[in-house]
């Protein structure tokens, strides 16, 4: 299926078929992050980031996974402690905290890292690649009987993230 014309039809398919092998688990491998990290990069990224970056993913060269969920916050959006500040040239963001319980998060792929910033208050998704100076991902021991997904925890300390590579935030995805 050529990728414009890949829809949530196509991914429930997928996701039937491969359920077949009886395991949430490798049904979480195989589509766990691409098929959580990948739709904000492609709903709500620039055309440039989305060309980049998609026809790698969609190949099978670059893993794409999700990051929210944190060590002292969980999955509570509101309170995420993950912070990204603007650079004095505007440039870029500086993005700094934990993430927890990754699928594919330190397979070096593309991370969609959500992070609150000090220029709005507000949360949006960052794109960063895992091999981004200061991104260290770590591999954990898998939790709730999911042990074929890799999980990780990550740490941001003072991760560069270009503009382009910003999607917008939550309130931007009702408009």
């Amino acid at each position: 299926v050529p990728p414009e014309r890949w829809d949530l039809f196509h991914e429930m398919l997928l996701t039937d078929e491969l359920s077949r092998a009886g395991s949430g688990g490798l049904v979480w491998n195989l589509l766990g992050g691409f098929g959580i990290g990948c739709p904000p990069l492609v709903k709500f990224g620039k055309k440039e980031l989305v060309d980049r970056l998609l026809p790698g993913i969609l190949a099978g060269d670059k893993r794409i996974c999700l990051a929210i969920t944190e060590p002292d916050a969980g999955s509570d959006v509101a309170n995420l402690g993950c912070e990204a500040k603007l650079t004095p040239d505007g440039k870029h963001y500086i993005v700094n905290g934990e993430k927890k319980w990754i699928g594919n998060g330190s397979m070096g792929g593309i991370t969609v890292v959500w992070a609150r910033s000090d220029e709005d208050g507000a949360v949006h998704g960052f794109v960063v690649p895992q091999e981004s100076e200061g991104y260290t991902g770590t591999t954990m021991k898998a939790k709730l009987a999911l042990r074929a997904i890799h999980q990780a925890e990550i740490t941001l300390e003072n991760v560069f993230v270009p503009t382009e590579n910003v999607l917008p935030h939550a309130k931007s995805f009702r408009d």
